[in-house]
Order: C-alpha cells, then sequence, then structure tokens
C-alpha cells in the first residue's frame, strides 16, 4: 500500500480494519459449512493479515523515538516467527481445527480491542524528524 494511501486513510484504521478482518475470517471459517467458504475465509483472513503487516511497521516508525527505531523493528521482525512456534505449541492444546479457529478470532478480536484503546492515530513523519 503506497505511504500516499496511508496519508489519506490512516495506519491505525488500516491497522484496525486489518485485525478486524482477521477476527471475521477465523470466525467464518470455523463456521464454514463447505469448502468454500472454508476457502473465502482463508482469502478474508489473509488479507486482514496484510494489512497488519504493513499498517504497524507504519505506526511504530511514527509513534517510537529515533533512538529506539532499530531495536523496535527487531523486535517487530519476530511477530511471525514467534506466532509459528507458538501455534505449533500449541495446537495440540485445542480439541479440532475449529476449536483453533474461534481462538485465533477471539485473539485477533482482543487485539482489536486493545489498538482501539491503545494506539493513537498519528499523522505521518516528514522531513529530519524522519531521518535517523
Amino acid at each position: 500500500m503506497p505511504s500516499s494511501a496511508f496519508g489519506s486513510v490512516g495506519a491505525r484504521r488500516v491497522l484496525l480494519c486489518g485485525l478486524a478482518a482477521i477476527a471475521l475470517g477465523a470466525a467464518s471459517g470455523a463456521l464454514a459449512p463447505q469448502l468454500a467458504v472454508l476457502l473465502g475465509s482463508r482469502l478474508l483472513e489473509g488479507l486482514g493479515f496484510l494489512l497488519v503487516m504493513v499498517s504497524a511497521p507504519a505506526l511504530l516508525n511514527r509513534v517510537v523515538d529515533v533512538g529506539a527505531r532499530d531495536i523496535t523493528m527487531a523486535v517487530w521482525s519476530c511477530v511471525i516467527p514467534f506466532g509459528i512456534a507458538l501455534a505449533l505449541v500449541a495446537g495440540p492444546i485445542f480439541d479440532g481445527w475449529r476449536a483453533i479457529w474461534w481462538a485465533s478470532a477471539a485473539f485477533a478480536a482482543l487485539l482489536f480491542v486493545l489498538a482501539s484503546v491503545i494506539v493513537p492515530e498519528v499523522s505521518p513523519r516528514t522531513g529530519p524528524a524522519r531521518a535517523g
């Protein structure tokens, strides 16, 4: 997503839309009565994941002090490997694949609520403040 699109829509709003799409996609996947609905729910989840993965670093870049930006982005880069490891460890705890999808929907919904309360709406940085 080009930076001009973030400027007009806002990275916070994109993040919230992504989390909502993940939650809705996971819930619809857990309820899927047939393969076509399941595949559609995965498409919605994937779109939400894309929106989160694009907007979160943009938000972090704007709210984190320039001196802490490198370590912040390094920690952010661990999100996907940590999620994979967590899924591998926690997966056997659940009773079937639908329970995993319900848990994913609940977790995304919780993150949506937390982001709604915690994440500020910020304007893009320009000029010298953006440079490290």
